[in-house]
């Protein structure tokens, strides 16, 4: 099996961030006996990582996305990867339900922008997160494997 991770975020890209959570992965992958073919970073560009996600889902086994499924407008990652994939996404009563709970319970307001989180994939499946807000996401479509995973280190390594 094959694998290529693609981190996302522009503070990755401008060395603002050093990112431990694709050397983690590296390391997992390698560990379970899955061949990594290649690590890329792109930025926060719906253009350049539709490239690499693209590019990406045609020469390997599986994909794993990391970063971009928050609530700011930068955070494209789900949509992206969708698109690239061939997916759409649909909204989850569910995750939006728990996402409520999560604002709710600490006294802060419920946003548009944080139900985006709600997303998920017609042909896969959301990955819970239990330290976060974000669900990992995971995408099959046509013999094709993508796994979205959060970018924050504690909710990516809990």
């Amino acid at each position: 099996m094959r694998a290529e991770i693609v981190t996302v975020g522009t503070e990755l890209l401008l060395g603002q961030i050093v990112d431990t959570n694709a050397a983690a992965l590296s390391r997992a992958l390698s560990g379970l006996g899955i061949g990594l073919y290649r690590r890329v970073t792109v930025g926060d560009n719906r253009e350049r990582m539709l490239a690499a996600f693209r590019s990406a889902l045609a020469e390997n086994d599986i994909v794993f996305a990391i970063g971009g499924l928050g609530p700011t407008m930068d955070d494209i990652t789900r949509d992206v990867l969708a698109e690239a994939i061939g997916d759409t996404l649909v909204f989850s009563e569910e995750i939006a339900a728990r996402l409520r709970t999560f604002f709710e319970s600490r006294g802060l307001p419920v946003l548009e922008s944080n139900l985006r989180q709600a997303m998920v994939p017609t042909h896969g499946r959301p990955i819970e997160n239990p330290n976060g807000t974000a669900p990992g996401l995971l995408f099959e479509k046509d013999g094709r494997i993508a796994i979205a995973l959060p970018g924050p280190p504690g909710e990516f390594l809990p």
